[in-house]
């Protein structure tokens, strides 16, 4: 399992918060440029840096699939995704 920051809209604001992905159920992952355009046009109030990229995360449930948008960019996951694999290795 990876441990993610999630940022999801309610009704009229947005919130953070950590979720835990098993990388082996992960469809796609790009980028979210609707959360962008809300963090430029101040919509996001949570104190992020203007700079911050956001990822759609794709997961395949059973029969279905869902998406979370994950605070950071597509190559940070993927990184992530990655170093959490080469520890599994590493210690099994």
């Amino acid at each position: 399992m990876i441990e993610l920051v999630q940022i999801r809209k309610s009704s009229s604001s947005f919130e953070l918060s950590t979720i835990f992905i098993n990388p082996k159920h992960i469809v796609y992952l790009s980028e979210d440029r609707v959360y962008k355009g809300y963090l430029k046009e101040g919509k996001i109030k949570l104190g992020l840096n203007m700079q911050t990229v956001f990822t759609k995360l794709k997961v395949f449930e059973g029969s279905g699939t869902k998406e979370f948008t994950i605070v950071g960019d597509p190559r940070s996951v993927q990184d992530k995704l990655v170093n959490t694999k080469m520890l599994r290795t590493e210690y099994h």
